[in-house]
């Protein structure tokens, strides 16, 4: 997408800026939550309401807000659909939006986490064995957020 993180190209309609009316369920200052080719019964999207591409893109406090409307309605989830438990993905490779995904968990159903690590580390991608240098490098520049 072109433009800057505050107003999207009209070429391409961010389904968060400017939600089809039948995929939207909520709109706040909290964020927005739309169902977009939903996965299984109960899969939603949950949105910041401010147009930014990635996570670190975001205001913490913007972060929080969507976050905590992404809590609630996991609660929903689970409490109305009988879920045992909703995954929580962020991904953002499709839509340019920073957005998380909230997968119910079903009691018969498998876990994602096989899909995702498989039997020993990560499913896709390469396998990169970090150095105890790396480690304390990421720990030392980490601590202090």
């Amino acid at each position: 997408m072109n433009g800057n993180i505050n107003n999207p190209t009209p070429v391409e309609r961010c389904i968060f800026c400017d939600p089809d009316p039948s995929a939207l369920i909520y709109k706040s200052d909290e964020g927005i939550v739309v169902v977009d080719y939903p996965f299984a019964k109960g899969h939603v999207l949950v949105a910041s309401p401010v147009h930014a591409t990635n996570l670190h893109d975001l205001d913490p406090k913007a972060a929080a807000s969507m976050m905590a409307l992404a809590c609630k309605v996991s609660k929903r989830i689970v409490k109305e659909f009988g879920a045992v438990k909703t995954y929580v993905v962020a991904i953002g490779d499709k839509d340019p939006h920073f957005h998380v995904h909230l997968l119910p968990k079903w009691k018969d159903s498998d876990n994602l986490g096989p899909h995702v690590f498989g039997e020993s580390g990560w499913a896709h991608g390469s396998e990169v064995n970090l150095s105890d240098d790396d480690i304390s490098q990421l720990r030392n520049l980490l601590q202090s957020v």
